[in-house]
């Protein structure tokens, strides 16, 4: 494990092999590390029909096959079905994290599965205060974008698909966490679905995270989206809801994109393009290449200049050097070791593993 510590975050780098079998980090210096991979404003110029093959992968991208079940760390209790036809705008509900911007039709593409942890940071619209040993663990998945639903960016996304929360106190929560790691490779690479997005769950890192998965199914010729949630409302909770609810959560795919497209244009409207109602709110992403805007905007504020956040790890090579293992100082009690990226034969210098 690599444990890097900054002046307003302590983030640490899950580079352990029982994650994916190539889930590394390259230290540099972090300000090239981000100039290097800060995106280009490209733009998907075809869409691609649903079910095309994915290079590198032998999986059938629209098999039918059962939902995606991760640990998710939370438990969900269903009163109503999910309104995914109003992409989860209610002018009642207070602003989230989970409000969906983006929504994309797209596949997982092989061998990019890499996973770090990181101190979790709400934006400044939530007014919640967060335990200092608050951590994610997220694993980004780079994706082939087949069609936006919503919003417009380039052909390739690098998405937080799975994200895993816990109270970091140790070797022991910290290797827990990590364990689950290798199950998001095994359950969306080569998988095509149809994904809702949303700025990351941390501010400490510029990504999009994958708030549902919609799988992408076909039978003959007919091609369909299963919500996320449908077989556990179906098992669980059936006696609470009409079949006409039911049939909300398994919707022919053109039908799917049409109703939610018309959400977003009436949501757009309702809010004035923000994620609520409200002068002091975030603006809604309508482009992938344009994240700055969203965190150095009202609600966030977080700034470029002075604290910049963290882009996702790059893909892993089998070119990159195997980096010595760093310690936490949980082991014997130290201050342990805690190399700044691009300075790793300087002196060990101090931070525990558990964060101030």
């Amino acid at each position: 494990m690599k444990v890097i510590r900054r002046d307003r975050y302590l983030i640490a780098f899950g580079v352990i092999a029982i994650l994916v079998a190539a889930c590394n980090f390259r230290p540099s210096n972090e300000d090239d590390l981000r100039e290097s991979n800060e995106p280009t404003s490209q733009y998907l110029q075809e869409e691609i029909a649903p079910c095309t093959s994915i290079p590198g992968s032998s999986r059938d991208p629209c098999a039918v096959q059962p939902t995606p079940a991760l640990l998710s760390g939370a438990s969900v209790i269903y009163t109503e079905i999910p309104a995914y036809w109003d992409l989860y705008f209610d002018s009642d509900s207070s602003p989230s994290v989970f409000t969906p911007h983006l929504v994309v039709r797209a596949s997982f593409l092989p061998g990019t599965t890499r996973c770090s942890v990181y101190k979790r940071e709400f934006p400044a619209f939530i007014d919640f205060a967060l335990a200092s040993d608050n951590r994610l663990l997220t694993c980004f998945i780079d994706v082939r974008v087949n069609d936006y639903l919503i919003g417009k960016g380039p052909p390739t996304l690098s998405i937080a698909a799975y994200i895993y929360p816990f109270i970091y106190v140790g070797e022991d929560t910290f290797d827990y966490a990590a364990s689950h790691g290798p199950e998001a490779a095994r359950t969306y690479e080569g998988r095509e679905g149809v994904l809702f997005l949303a700025p990351s769950l941390t501010t400490v890192v510029e990504a999009l995270w994958m708030t549902e998965f919609w799988d992408v199914q076909r039978t003959g010729d007919a091609v369909k989206v299963l919500a996320p949630y449908k077989e556990l409302i179906e098992r669980s909770y059936r006696d609470k809801f009409t079949e006409e609810n039911l049939a909300l959560l398994d919707r022919p795919l053109d039908e799917f994109e049409t109703v939610i497209s018309k959400g977003a244009v009436a949501r757009a409207a309702e809010t004035g393009g923000r994620i609520a109602v409200g002068d002091d709110l975030p603006m809604l992403i309508t482009d992938a290449n344009l994240l700055r805007p969203y965190y150095e905007g009202p609600g966030v504020g977080i700034s470029y200049e002075t604290d910049a956040p963290l882009l996702p790890p790059p893909v892993p090579g089998a070119e990159d050097p195997e980096q010595p293992p760093v310690t936490t100082g949980e082991e014997d009690g130290s201050s342990g070791s805690v190399p700044v990226p691009g300075e790793e034969d300087q002196p060990d210098g101090g931070g525990g593993g558990a964060g101030p």
